[in-house]
């Protein structure tokens, strides 16, 4: 299953009479509000989805008066569905290599969608992996038709010119 950032946030509140402004630097040292409208630590606190609803949490709050809010932001990973793609698309195709084959069998057609065509491996070797991989398709003596990402060539230089060393 893939993964994405999403957002949470807290209902954090300090005393203006103390401080300037938000004085805590991790999630674990500040003090929120509970869904009961209570002061508590993170553990406890009351998490929303967006900023506004976090907002009018603390405005509805009777000790609104003598604190101050601060939003608290804390993205976490959450699992997403995979996307469907057609049975002929190079995802597809990979999925169906992972789960059926051993990994370096996978990582050689992953090198090929990615248009690496750099093979270090023995020639016996690769004989092998093309002979399983034809069956889902895939000749790895040629070029795909699709590339899922454009590697950079190894052999790109990212300096034009060499620079000029001196013995001091």
């Amino acid at each position: 299953m893939p993964f994405a950032l999403k957002s949470r946030f807290y209902v954090g509140v300090y005393d203006p009479s103390t401080y300037d402004s938000w004085p805590y630097f991790h999630l674990d040292e500040g003090v929120y509000l509970s869904k009961n409208k209570r002061l508590c630590s993170h553990k406890s606190a009351i998490e929303f989805d967006d900023p506004e609803k976090a907002r009018e949490f603390y405005a509805s709050w009777q000790h609104a008066d003598r604190y101050r809010l601060h939003v608290c932001p804390f993205q976490t990973h959450v699992e997403v569905p995979m996307p469907v793609f057609p049975d002929d698309h190079p995802r597809s195709i990979l999925r169906r290599i992972e789960s059926n084959e051993p990994r370096y069998i996978f990582n050689t057609a992953l090198r090929w969608f990615f248009g690496d065509s750099r093979f270090f491996l023995a020639k016996s070797t690769l004989a092998k992996h093309r002979k399983i991989l034809l069956a889902y398709g895939i000749d790895i003596n040629c070029k795909p038709d699709v590339l899922l990402e454009p590697l950079p060539s190894l052999d790109e230089k990212p300096y034009s010119s060499k620079p000029s060393l001196s013995v001091v």
